[in-house]
């Protein structure tokens, strides 16, 4: 979306194609158009088939001059760059890639995480560019107004996280470590926010321990639209990815978890591992305690949050994070592509489209018969 108000606001005009949960509205708002396209899966090759006619009649009635394609969206986008001849760019965010799908094309990724893997799977390093920056942000809040407390107020702890079986592990670990903690100190409560399969069994987990507590030490709120309110009213918050980037911009004790139990606190000496790998939670070299998390608790409750350290992470995280940083290079790569010339849809564009399908095809059968190998 980010890049999507780049384009706009350097005179391109911009519609969005994909399948859409909730973010539809906010395309919209924007003044920018959507269409709803199913993703691409090679396990649903009926859905498969209606996703890629649709998204050739929408191609056929644009016209578009290029298609940026984002993680989810690539194999669709690719098919109809061969099949037309438009000029493609490609956004890889999070997560293992290999680059099995790329034609030595140049690649947007937003890890040093991702580059490696991308290197290490054989891909060209000068055809990857590292652009971590993808957020819009306004300016940070002023973290006094939450630190300077009274003793007696109640300090606000937040988890933001899906809720399904990837992820469950953390957050199965960060109830563990508030309900040990709320033994110890009354005035801490936890609100959960984020959905998924597990969210009923999260809800009862929280009503137990509520009973066995006798007050509300948990507060599972499922997915709410307003993030940034309830991290504005949180002192600690724990996550991963942007959830914790934000947390970071908004001049909060941010904790990054992870699946193997285990939780940092984004300080000087350990935000930039934990950038290198995107707030992930992998490949933490060091981790916070349980008993390091209850005198960072403490020390909230007696006013003694160090407010320049908060700030020189929000810093850091800034600049590797606000576009606005880097909204010259973005449109510098629309411009470049767009001077790419454009083909002719002709036989040879057709074959080379459906060989692409047929290649995409076959490393998903590649990946399950060695899954189910090993």
């Amino acid at each position: 979306m980010e890049y999507a108000k780049i384009a706009q606001n350097n005179g391109h005009e911009v519609k969005a194609v994909g399948e859409y949960a909730t973010s539809q509205v906010k395309y919209e708002r924007l003044g920018i158009p959507t269409y709803n396209v199913p993703y691409f899966s090679p396990k649903r090759v009926f859905k498969n088939v209606i996703g890629l006619w649709t998204y050739s009649r929408i191609v056929n009635k644009e016209q578009p001059d290029i298609i940026h394609a984002t993680s989810y969206g690539i194999v669709p986008s690719k098919f109809m760059s061969k099949l037309y001849g438009i000029p493609i760019m490609y956004s890889i965010a999070g997560g293992k890639t290999t680059g099995s799908i790329f034609d030595d094309e140049k690649l947007i990724v937003y890890s040093e995480e991702n580059k490696f893997d991308l290197i290490k799977h054989g891909y060209d390093r000068d055809l990857i560019e590292v652009i971590p920056n993808r957020l819009s942000i306004e300016e940070s809040s002023n973290p006094e107004e939450i630190y300077c407390r009274s003793k007696s107020d109640e300090i606000n702890l937040l988890l933001i996280s899906r809720l399904d079986k990837g992820v469950i592990e953390s957050v199965y670990y960060v109830i563990d470590v508030v309900s040990m903690l709320s033994d110890k100190n009354q005035n801490i409560s936890l609100s959960i926010l984020g959905s998924g399969d597990y969210l009923e069994s999260i809800r009862k987990i929280a009503n137990d321990l509520n009973k066995t507590k006798q007050r509300k030490v948990i507060d599972v709120l499922g997915y709410q639209d307003d993030v940034d309110r309830y991290i504005s009213q949180a002192h600690v918050v724990f996550g991963k990815g942007r959830s914790i980037v934000e947390s970071i911009l908004s001049n909060r004790i941010s904790l990054v978890i992870s699946e193997s139990r285990a939780m940092l606190k984004c300080s000087v000496s350990t935000v930039d591992n934990l950038y290198r790998y995107n707030f992930s939670g992998r490949n933490m070299q060091c981790t916070t305690s349980i008993e390091e998390l209850s005198e960072i608790i403490n020390d909230i409750a007696n006013n003694r949050v160090d407010l320049c350290e908060l700030e020189e992470v929000r810093q850091f995280v800034d600049q590797r994070y606000n576009i606005k940083h880097v909204e010259h290079r973005i449109n510098k790569t629309y411009e470049d592509r767009l001077a790419e010339q454009r083909t002719k849809c002709n036989r040879n564009s057709i074959v080379g489209a459906l060989y692409f399908l047929l290649r995409v095809y076959f490393l998903a059968i590649y990946d399950l018969l060695r899954s189910i190998s090993m």
